[in-house]
C-alpha cells in the first residue's frame, strides 16, 4: 500500500509492560485512512527508536506533517 503525499501522519509513544518489564511501544498512524504505517517495540525512550519508526513509515510516503503529543 503506498499511500502517496498525505496531509498528516500521527505518532505516539506509550509504556507496555511485558513479563515485568517495560517497553515502549511507538506507532506512526495515517490521518486519513487510520492505517498505521509503522510500529516499533523498544526497551529505550530514544531518538533512535524514534527514527527507526520513522524510517519504516517513509515506505508507504510522505507527510505534509507529522503531529505528535508534546
Amino acid at each position: 500500500i503506498y499511500l502517496g503525499d498525505s496531509d498528516e501522519w500521527h505518532a505516539d509513544e506509550t509504556v507496555v509492560k511485558i513479563d515485568g518489564q517495560k517497553y515502549y511501544l511507538w506507532i506512526c498512524i495515517d490521518s486519513a485512512s487510520r492505517l498505521i504505517t509503522s510500529w516499533n517495540l523498544s526497551s529505550s525512550r530514544c531518538s533512535d527508536a524514534a527514527f527507526s519508526l520513522f524510517k519504516q513509515a517513509k515506505k508507504f510516503g510522505s507527510p505534509n506533517a507529522i503531529v505528535t503529543n508534546p
